[in-house]
């Protein structure tokens, strides 16, 4: 039996510091995310300097979080026949993760996280493999066997039927659904099907203001009330504001942890991994909402995604 198990875009992050103006000389929008080939994927990497390889993907931060606190998950993904998606791998294998990786032709996807001084981060992503996993790669008798099934809009964009799979066999066996909105421009390109998703398949929701914002066109105080009336769970993260949960009609304020923050990158995901071991312990909401902010305190003081240890 899984706690948790995600279908995700197995990537590698690719981590830079870069100025406001290199943002602006390739033609990108700060804090957002933007999708290219491998043409001008490797002409923007060949910009960079000292760039830092690691592990990345949302659902895969998430899922890495979950494990390193002690909860079992595994993950669905494609990765190419390369040494980043042996990388990949090696990760699930080596931390007992479920591994539920297969191969294609194409390369592994990647992506090159942009992070400027005030420590906002900017996504160029190149797919490659990842956009190839398929409906059949899916195993419903896996699927059956966990308590929370979480994925991101990203999939939910990306690899539409294979997500929409994935969800109704989770409804079919009494399985949560854990969704967290991706990024805003990801929102505003798929406002109305991203509603009509959550109050069909979504339990828990995840965003950030400005997600709630283009899903909504409200303020997080309206957002999360016209959220929490399409789900169970309605959650939106403020960033050094805190955050804010709505569950059985109360919302909840949590606090925000103040550190000396030096890249944002995976805060969210382990935002979401804080809220997800909270659920799967029983723990009381509001106390899963201060695990989770501590949890996206910590991976700010870092340069990456990923912790190298937890404390709870």
């Amino acid at each position: 039996m899984y706690d948790v198990i995600g279908i995700s875009h197995a990537l590698v992050d690719v981590c830079a510091q870069v100025s406001d103006g290199f943002l602006e000389d390739n033609s990108l929008t700060k804090g957002d995310e933007h999708l290219v080939d491998m043409e001008i994927f490797m002409y923007i990497h060949g910009q960079l300097k000292n760039p830092e390889i690691k592990f990345g993907s949302s659902v895969s931060n998430t899922l890495a979080g979950l494990n390193m606190m002690g909860c079992k998950v595994g993950e669905f993904a494609k990765v190419g026949k390369d040494g980043y998606g042996q990388m990949l791998i090696d990760e699930k294998n080596i931390k007992g993760m479920g591994n539920f990786l297969s191969y294609d032709d194409l390369p592994t996807g990647a992506v090159i996280c942009l992070i400027t001084p005030d420590a906002e981060r900017t996504f160029v992503v190149y797919l490659g493999a990842a956009q190839r996993l398929a409906p059949d790669d899916i195993s419903e008798e896996i699927i059956k066997q966990t308590r929370f099934l979480h994925i991101t809009a990203y999939e939910f964009e990306s690899i539409h039927e294979t997500t929409m799979k994935a969800v109704k066999l989770a409804r079919k066996h009494g399985v949560k659904v854990s969704f967290d909105l991706g990024s805003p421009g990801l929102v505003e390109r798929n406002r109305l099907n991203l509603k009509k998703f959550i109050e069909e398949y979504a339990d828990i929701v995840f965003a950030n203001k400005d997600e709630a914002f283009q899903l909504t066109g409200e303020d997080p105080v309206k957002a999360i009330n016209i959220i929490a009336d399409l789900c169970d769970i309605a959650i939106i993260k403020l960033g050094e504001e805190g955050s804010m949960i709505k569950a059985d009609d109360k919302v909840y304020d949590i606090p925000a942890y103040q550190v000396e923050t030096k890249d944002t990158t995976g805060a969210g995901d382990m935002y979401a991994a804080g809220i997800l071991y909270g659920l799967v312990k029983g723990i009381e909401i509001s106390q899963a909402g201060r695990i989770a902010s501590h949890n996206a305190a910590k991976v700010c003081e870092t340069i990456g995604a990923r912790l190298e240890n937890m404390e709870l």
